[in-house]
């Protein structure tokens, strides 16, 4: 004999009395936001190959100038005449080479990958020659911390 449809009724009513409370658990834990690491706002996108904020050049390669040097006269005029600037150090010497710069002319740069202490001399047609000493520390793998000078020249 088959049992009633009323009896069926209740009988599934029943079920899902007993499991109503379990699966409301399943669904209110289920629906729970986990943090599972901090948000940083200068991280990144994940590993896409091109930089992201927060990413950059690693500090330990390339060789970047132990001297960048800008040589302008007292108007603002800056010059980017080759030869213009020699940097000593101890045995080492050489002449730095002109690099342009956005906006201003260009920098006198050298000493690279090369951190240390150093003499700089300037020398410009019509301008009394210019000498100025600047020690250049090093990261913590070795790499020079670029000191940049400013040399006004007069005539």
């Amino acid at each position: 004999m088959a049992p009633s449809p009323s009896r069926c009724y209740d009988r599934d009513m029943l079920l899902v009395s007993r499991f109503l409370p379990l699966v409301s658990l399943m669904a209110l834990v289920g629906c729970r936001n986990i943090v599972v690491e901090d948000a940083r706002p200068d991280a990144g996108p994940a590993d896409t190959g091109g930089e992201g904020e927060g990413e950059g050049e690693d500090p330990c390669e390339g060789q970047p100038p132990a001297i960048s040097v800008r040589v302008a006269d007292a108007d603002g005029f800056v010059y980017c005449d080759p030869n213009t600037v020699r940097l000593t150090s101890g045995d080492f010497a050489e002449v730095a080479v002109v690099v342009p710069e956005d906006n201003d002319g260009c920098r006198h740069q050298g000493g690279f990958g090369r951190p240390g202490s150093y003499t700089v001399d300037v020398t410009v047609t019509g301008f009394a020659p210019k000498q100025a000493t600047a020690t250049v520390p090093a990261n913590a793998c070795g790499v020079p911390i670029t000191t940049v000078l400013n040399v006004t020249l007069v005539p």
